[in-house]
């Protein structure tokens, strides 16, 4: 980490899925870097890249390499992935901890919102909670194990 983070909960520990790993791997191949206390984003001396270069040198061009609008900022783009998590049926304090809210609430108030998707499958999984329950309780009554 270079530098103070935005918070205290700015520095942090996380899981990163293997193949992001691997497209940042082959990013440090195709440009030669072995150093690993190297910046994987770097200026062309080899520091810390400014916020305004990183978007211009870097960011806008791949979003345009990607067909993507140039107005699509990081921080959209940071709310987009809690939207996946929360679609995918991650609890709100995992989400909280990889996005580094320092507060539940925050996170709460950004990624709360329930989308079809999420509310959908929370409606199935109930279903077949309640359907678990039915069998189990059918199954008492029929061996007897209810007391009348």
């Amino acid at each position: 980490m270079y530098g103070e983070g935005k918070t205290l909960s700015a520095a942090r520990t996380f899981h990163v899925p293997s193949s992001t790993v691997e497209m940042l791997a082959e990013h440090l191949r195709r440009t030669g870097r072995t150093d690993p206390e190297a910046f994987v984003l770097q200026s062309p001396d080899g520091g810390p890249m400014r916020p305004s270069n990183f978007r211009e040198r870097v960011y806008k061009p791949a979003l345009k390499a990607a067909g993507l609008p140039t107005a699509l900022t990081p921080h959209r783009l940071r709310h987009s992935a809690g939207d996946h998590m929360r679609e995918n049926g991650e609890d709100l304090q995992t989400i909280q901890k990889r996005l580094g809210h320092a507060s539940i609430r925050t996170t709460a108030d950004i990624e709360g919102t329930l989308d079809v998707v999420v509310d959908k499958a929370a409606a199935e999984r109930l279903d077949t909670m309640y359907s678990s329950a039915r069998g189990h309780f059918a199954d008492m009554a029929d061996s007897s194990e209810i007391a009348t």
